[in-house]
Formats: structure tokens, C-alpha cells, sequence
């Protein structure tokens, strides 16, 4: 959870290529093959602070609904395979390349609950 102290960047949308499926109207409806969030977390501390990240991807399929989203967790670099989107292009700027790297290939896990 973002705290009072914390800066939470959320990027979310759509994935392409959509298909078209009927409405309850029998209209066709372009619906997207699937859904992510590409999460940035700044968490202030004592020192210089740190960012963290991660990603989710849901594929549109009723099947998802009893699962629990965080069966869909991933690295921001796995999202981006997932998509084809850059996400936090602007992060080798503040951070170095380096650092950027480290942070967006990170596997999330209990660390975002910090």
C-alpha cells in the first residue's frame, strides 16, 4: 500500500490486438485481449529512498474472476515482453541505467508490502 510518505506512479490500459465479440444488444464490440498495470513505487526513507516495481497482466478471460490478481504479478521487463510497451522510460534519468535496469527486471514478491 502507498503510504503518505510515498510516490505511486500507476500506468494502466488496454492490450491490442482486440477482438470483437456481441453486446447484450447483439451489437459487435471491440473488446481488448487482455489488461495490465505497470506500478512504480518511491518509497522515501532515512537515506536517498528507493524505488520498486512490478506489472500485471490479465488476459480478458471470465476464467480470471476466481483467481486472485496476484497469480498475474510480474517484473516490469515481463510486462513489457507481455506488451510491447516501455514503460518508465524516464527512470535511467533520475536512477542511471544500471540502477533502472535492476529496478524494472526485479521479480516482485513480499518486498512490495514494505
Amino acid at each position: 500500500p502507498a503510504r503518505p510518505r510515498d510516490t505511486l506512479h500507476v500506468l494502466a490500459g488496454g492490450v491490442l490486438p482486440s477482438t470483437t465479440v456481441p453486446d447484450k444488444m447483439h451489437h459487435l464490440v471491440n473488446v481488448p485481449a487482455g489488461y495490465y498495470k505497470a506500478l512504480l513505487r518511491y518509497k522515501k526513507g532515512d537515506s536517498a529512498g528507493e524505488y520498486i516495481a512490478c506489472g500485471f497482466y490479465l488476459p480478458h478471460d471470465p476464467s480470471i474472476a476466481s483467481k486472485s490478481f496476484m497469480d498475474y504479478i510480474m517484473s516490469v521487463d515481463e510486462l513489457k515482453t507481455q506488451t510491447g510497451i516501455d514503460f518508465f522510460k524516464y527512470l535511467p534519468e533520475v536512477v542511471g541505467a544500471d540502477k533502472a535496469r535492476e529496478i524494472l527486471a526485479q521479480k516482485p514478491g513480499t518486498w512490495w508490502n514494505r
